[in-house]
């Protein structure tokens, strides 16, 4: 239970959050291998759920949707560098 902290073999941070009972519970934040962000969202249960942003290595691009216990829900939209969808 509690916070917990996972590191890449070069020593930058992979991901962090929170468990509960041994499963991911709390919003969770997953990194690229250059330390950037890769994810960021909240599990329940061990499954996504809520709002959720992925964004690429460079930071440029992001998708950004919605989870539901696991599932996909609704519309999904990726931007590109200038911050405007180019994808839905």
């Amino acid at each position: 239970n509690g916070p917990w902290l996972f590191w890449f073999p070069s020593g930058q941070p992979e991901k962090q959050g929170s468990y509960v009972s041994d499963i991911e519970d709390g919003v969770w934040t997953w990194f690229h291998p250059n330390g950037s962000r890769k994810a960021e969202g909240s599990m329940v249960e061990g499954k996504e759920d809520g709002p959720w942003v992925y964004w690429t290595e460079d930071g440029l691009g992001r998708t950004e949707g919605v989870w539901v216990m696991g599932a996909r829900d609704g519309i999904w939209l990726d931007y590109g560098p200038d911050g405007d969808p180019v994808r839905e």
